[in-house]
């Protein structure tokens, strides 16, 4: 059988890399405001409003769930 060529098969590696990673991106950002909203919001909890950081938590876990959800849909394709 025929081998391809290295230069296809780099090709076509880099190709499939940047498909795989498209939200790359935007899973970062979102995992960084997850992080800020996880911290803040225990502080909140912590020091201040209870019920004001319970919901800053809430809204940091809503991001990561997200953020999840766009690594699902990248490791099914």
């Amino acid at each position: 059988m025929l081998e391809e060529p290295e230069y296809r098969r780099h090709r076509q590696e880099e190709e499939e890399e940047q498909q795989k990673d498209r939200f790359f991106i935007i899973r970062q950002i979102l995992n960084i405001c997850f992080m800020i909203g996880a911290v803040v919001g225990v502080l909140l909890y912590i020091l201040g409003s209870k019920s004001l950081g319970m919901y800053v938590v809430l809204i940091a876990m809503v991001i990561k769930f997200s953020e999840s959800a766009l690594r699902m849909m990248n490791i099914r394709k």
